[in-house]
């Protein structure tokens, strides 16, 4: 039943001439809007309480009424085109939650603007929100930062001109040029082989998933994704080989490739068996923290989705941080802030540092530039697409850099102190330390 709209502070999200409001007493939000040539308000229940939902709800339901062709800037919403790319684009990509939250600083700033409403002023208005925004540690956004907000605003704008949807769209600057970004610090700061050597003492026993994640990183120059997500089926050992692009699975720009077992890394892969290699089992023992059961039950291994708070842990014990003139915590989140807090040394040391190191171990062993690149995933193997599928069999694909990886593998090993060692009967170095 429609009604007269009076003034109204019940939008919580707005779509062109949609909205999203909820009723008092009611604990599902609706779509309204004024219709057209009245004062009264069109409703239409969304069935979900959650603003998310809602708007992904109102998004797929305006995208299913109206489709534009070849249409006027001012004719189409902002909002309308972000929402189409995310439902029929971004939300398939491996970055899906990546894209969505930067097209939600999209949304927010610009609202109910059409595309004709994105003038070079408006733009740059823009450009200057985002580098006024803060992080939750309250430093600025980086420019990094800035770029990839604007680069998905701008995929958007040109996926809906491509498939014709608009007779045109605004430009939107960059604020990284291409020198910028070959200049800007990688993730992480390179390690010496005794800083790893460090780090793998420092893994207790019972975190068998961050073992096993520092040796994949270390043997096959992955990124952290790609070692999470390993699994034996993705591992020939009679060729040799690993695809760190699991099948099924659509490579992006930031490529997995396909690399050589090294031999510090076979005996780990055939001790490990069969499934995804870095899996995390809770401890099943009756009283264990986090269990709710007084009896032991029996509890299987479950995916590592992020490695980030056990990386930071493990930095902590190898970095530790001075908490003399600290307070002492008083709640769960105090206590667990100043458990993972590091010194100034290990600050920048993150899971990436040891790909970084790696690259730089290579390169100081004079392996070519080629090998180093298929190893890290910045070349593809070649551009034929037959030679591709057998070069990866070939006993001489990137001999120099296994062979590189496998003597700096045992450099750390012998710099080791702890009783699991990277490479099993390697000899421990006597250091000036140790007498």
């Amino acid at each position: 039943m429609p009604r007269k709209l009076g003034p109204d502070s019940r939008i919580l999200a707005r779509y062109g001439d949609w909205y999203i409001i909820r009723r008092d007493g009611s604990s599902s939000l609706y779509r309204a809007r004024i219709r057209p040539g009245t004062n009264t308000e069109e409703r239409v229940s969304l069935r979900t309480g959650d603003i998310g939902e809602a708007q992904r709800r109102l998004i797929e339901w305006l995208d299913a009424q109206y489709r534009p062709v070849q249409a006027a800037p001012a004719d189409v919403a902002l909002a309308w085109v972000i929402g189409n790319y995310y439902q029929e684009h971004a939300s398939r990509l491996p970055s899906a939650r990546q894209a969505q939250i930067e097209l939600r600083y999209w949304l927010k700033w610009w609202e109910e603007a059409t595309v004709a409403d994105m003038t070079v002023d408006r733009v740059q208005l823009f450009i200057s929100h985002l580098r006024g925004l803060r992080t939750k540690a309250g430093e600025p956004f980086s420019d990094s930062s800035v770029s990839r907000i604007l680069s998905s605003g701008r995929a958007a704008l040109r996926r809906a001109w491509l498939r014709n949807m608009l007779v045109t769209v605004p430009h939107i600057p960059d604020v990284q040029t291409d020198e910028d970004r070959l200049q800007r610090a990688p993730k992480g700061r390179p390690l010496t082989a005794a800083e790893i050597a460090r780090i793998l003492d420092a893994i207790p026993d019972e975190s068998e998933h961050l073992w096993r994640f520092c040796v994949l990183i270390l043997t096959t120059m992955c990124r952290p994704d790609a070692a999470l997500e390993l699994s034996s089926n993705q591992v020939d050992l009679a060729a040799g080989i690993v695809r760190l692009n699991p099948d099924g699975r659509r490579q992006t720009k930031k490529r997995r490739p396909i690399v050589p077992v090294c031999q510090t890394l076979r005996p780990w892969l055939e001790r490990w068996g069969q499934g995804r290699y870095v899996t995390y089992t809770p401890s099943a023992a009756p009283g264990a923290p986090r269990m709710k059961r007084t009896t032991a039950v029996h509890v299987e291994p479950a995916p590592v989705a992020s490695i980030k708070t056990a990386w930071r842990a493990l930095r902590a014990r190898v970095w530790p941080a001075d908490l003399s003139g600290l307070p002492e915590p008083t709640t769960p989140a105090e206590r667990r802030a100043r458990r993972l807090k590091c010194g100034p040394q290990g600050e920048d040391v993150q899971p990436y540092s040891i790909r970084h190191t790696m690259g730089r171990v290579l390169r100081r062993a004079r392996v070519s530039g080629d090998e180093i690149a298929v190893m890290l995933g910045h070349k593809i193997v070649t551009e034929s697409a037959v030679t591709a599928v057998y070069s990866p069999h070939d006993p001489d694909y990137c001999r120099a850099a296994v062979e590189a990886i496998d003597a700096f593998c045992l450099e750390v090993s012998r710099l080791q102190r702890g009783r699991r060692r990277l490479v099993s009967g390697a000899p421990a170095l006597r250091l000036a330390s140790d007498t």
